[in-house]
C-alpha cells in the first residue's frame, strides 16, 4: 500500500488544495533490443500475472523490464483487419471500456487465449526473437490454492506452445515475504489484490494452506464503489465520472486507516473533520465566443449542408420505391402468367408451381393478392411525398430521380421481359404439340395412328420374325433370328420418329 497511497498525516496537510485529474496515458512500451546478452544463457524470465497489473522482466535486474495493466482489446475494423492490442499499447481504456478482455475470473486465469496474446506481448517486449521457442526458465505468480486443472492448462500452453524448458509457480505475497523479511519464520501475509485478499498465516517458514483465508473484496471493489458513490452524488456528472477517475481518486486521495474506530468516530457528527475535505475539478472545455456574423454565416452553412442531405435522402427515397414498385410489378406479371397455365397444362401448371415453392394454387392467388396490395401501397406512398413535397418548395417532385431509377432498371427489365416471353412461348408451344399428338393417336382413323398399325402389323407378320405356325400345329417353329442384325432395330426408330413428327 506505501506505493499506492499517500501517507495520512500527508493527506491532512492538504486539507485546502484543489485538484485536478491527470488523466494520464501509459506510453507504449519499447522492446528491448538487448537479448544478446541473455541468448545463450539460463536467465530466468519473471511474470508477475495479477490480475490488475501484469509485470515482467529477467531475475537477474533489480526491477521489471515491463509493468501493464493485464488487459487486451479487439479493435473492430474491415473483414480481416481486425487487430487486437495489450497492455499499454491499448492507451485510453475509456475509449475502448466496451472491447476490453481479461483473462482472469476474478483472480483465477481461465480464459487461455487471452494469456496467449499476454504471453506474445511479453516475449516479444523482451526482444526475444527465437522461433518457435523461449529457451528460459519462467517463474511465475498463482493465485492461493490454485486449481489443478488451470494450472495444468497454464503449464500445457508454455510448455507446448513456446517449448519452455521449465516453470516454477509461487505465491506472490509469499515471494513478498521471503525478499523482505527472509529470517522470519512465522508471519501473518495479508495479501490485498485486485479481485480478493488473502489471509495466509506462514509457521516455521512453511504456509499453512488449510488456515488461509480468502475474502473477495479487492481494489477493484473498492474503484467500483467509489465511481458509484460520486455518481450517486453528482448525477449531472455520470459520463465524467469514470473507472479511471475512481481509480486515480483512489490511488492518489484515499488511505488505510491505521485506527479504523477512531477514523469512524471523527465521522459522527455533520461537520467534516478537519484535513478531510478534498477539491477537485473535473475538465472543463470552454467554448470559444463568436461574433455576430461569424455565428449568422456558420448558421447559413448548416442550412444549406442540411438542404443538401434533406435532398441526398429524398432522391433515395426515391430511388428505392421506384425500384421496388418495379420489383413487384415483374413478379406480378410473372406469377399471373403462370397462373394462367393452370387451365391449358395442368401438369406443367403443378411443375412450376413446386419450383416456385408454392404448396397449391390458393397459395399462389394469395401471393398475388399480397404483391397487388403491395404495389398499391407503394404507388399511394410515392404520390403522397409528390404531393407533399410539392406542396412544401411550391416545385414538381424529383422527376430526375424516378427517369434515372428507369433508365437504369430498363436494360434489364427488358432483357428480363423477353427471357420470360420466350420461356413462355416455349411452353405454350410444348404444350400445344403434346396434346395434339394425344389426340391423333386416340384416333384410330388418324394418319399417325394407321401407320404405326401398319409398322406394328408388319413386324408381326414378317416370316423371318414370327414364323409360319398355324394356331394348333405342333410343327417345329422357325428359329428366331431378330435382333442378331442391327437393321432390325431401325423399325423401333421408324415408329419413334413417326410419333415424334405427327
Amino acid at each position: 500500500f506505501k506505493d499506492e497511497f499517500p501517507d495520512p498525516g500527508t493527506c491532512r496537510n492538504m486539507a485546502d488544495a484543489f485538484y485536478t485529474f491527470k488523466d494520464e496515458f501509459p506510453d507504449p512500451d519499447r522492446i528491448s533490443s538487448d537479448y544478446e546478452q541473455f541468448e545463450d544463457t539460463q536467465v530466468p524470465i519473471v511474470i508477475d500475472n495479477g490480475a490488475f497489473q501484469c509485470r515482467a522482466g529477467w531475475a537477474s535486474e533489480s526491477s521489471p523490464r515491463l509493468t501493464f495493466r493485464n488487459l487486451s482489446a479487439k479493435s473492430k475494423g474491415k473483414k480481416d483487419s481486425d487487430t487486437t492490442t495489450v497492455g499499454n499499447d491499448i492507451g485510453n481504456l475509456e475509449a475502448v471500456r466496451w472491447a476490453l478482455k481479461t483473462q482472469f475470473d476474478r483472480n483465477v486465469v481461465t480464459h487461455y487465449e487471452a494469456q496467449e496474446l499476454v504471453f506474445d506481448y511479453i516475449f516479444s517486449h523482451l526482444g526475444i526473437y527465437t522461433s518457435g521457442h523461449v529457451d528460459h526458465p519462467i517463474v511465475m505468480t498463482e493465485p492461493v490454492c490454485n486449481p489443478n486443472y488451470c494450472r495444468n492448462l497454464m503449464s500445457e500452453l508454455l510448455f507446448e506452445c513456446y517449448r519452455v524448458p521449465s516453470v516454477a509457480y509461487g505465491i506472490d505475497g509469499l515471494f513478498s515475504l521471503y525478499y523482505n523479511q527472509s529470517q522470519s519464520k512465522n508471519a501473518l501475509v495479508i495479501n490485498s489484490g485486485f479481485q480478493a485478499t488473502h489471509i495466509l498465516p506462514v509457521l516455521d517458514g512453511r504456509l499453512q494452506a488449510s488456515r488461509a483465508k480468502r475474502i473477495n473484496v479487492g481494489g477493484n471493489h473498492v474503484i467500483s464503489f467509489m465511481q458509484r458513490l460520486l455518481q450517486l452524488k453528482h448525477p449531472a456528472h455520470l459520463q465524467a465520472i469514470t473507472l479511471s477517475r475512481a481509480q486515480e481518486l483512489v490511488h492518489e486521495h484515499a488511505y488505510m486507516a491505521v485506527d479504523f474506530m477512531t477514523e469512524l468516530n471523527e465521522w459522527k457528527g455533520d461537520a467534516i473533520p478537519e484535513g478531510k475535505l478534498r477539491k477537485i475539478q473535473l475538465p472543463f472545455t470552454e467554448i470559444p465566443s463568436m461574433d455576430p456574423e461569424a455565428l449568422a454565416l456558420k448558421e447559413e452553412r448548416d442550412q444549406e449542408r442540411r438542404q443538401v442531405q434533406a435532398q441526398r435522402l429524398r432522391d433515395m427515397t426515391h430511388r428505392k420505391r421506384y425500384e421496388k414498385l418495379e420489383e413487384l410489378q415483374q413478379q406480378l406479371e410473372y406469377w399471373t402468367s403462370v397462373q394462367a397455365m393452370e387451365e391449358d397444362d395442368p401438369d406443367e401448371f403443378y411443375a412450376v408451381l413446386r419450383q416456385l415453392e408454392f404448396e397449391s394454387s390458393e397459395d399462389l392467388q394469395g401471393a398475388i393478392d399480397r404483391h397487388r396490395a403491395s404495389i398499391e401501397k407503394t404507388t399511394l406512398a410515392i404520390a403522397a411525398s409528390e404531393a407533399r413535397y410539392e406542396q412544401e418548395t411550391g416545385e414538381p417532385d424529383l422527376k430526375r430521380a424516378k427517369v434515372a431509377a428507369t433508365e437504369e432498371s430498363a436494360p434489364v427489365s427488358q432483357q428480363w421481359l423477353e427471357s420470360l416471353r420466350s420461356r413462355r412461348q416455349t411452353l405454350i408451344e410444348s404444350r400445344q404439340h403434346r396434346q395434339q399428338r394425344r389426340q391423333q393417336l386416340a384416333n384410330r382413323r388418324s394418319h399417325a395412328s394407321k401407320e404405326r398399325m401398319r409398322l406394328i402389323a408388319e413386324l408381326a407378320h414378317d416370316d423371318q420374325v414370327a414364323g409360319t405356325t398355324s394356331g394348333r400345329s405342333k410343327e417345329k417353329q422357325k428359329e428366331d433370328t431378330f435382333g442378331q442384325n442391327d437393321d432390325d432395330w431401325d423399325v423401333y426408330r421408324t415408329i419413334a420418329s413417326v410419333d415424334r413428327v405427327m
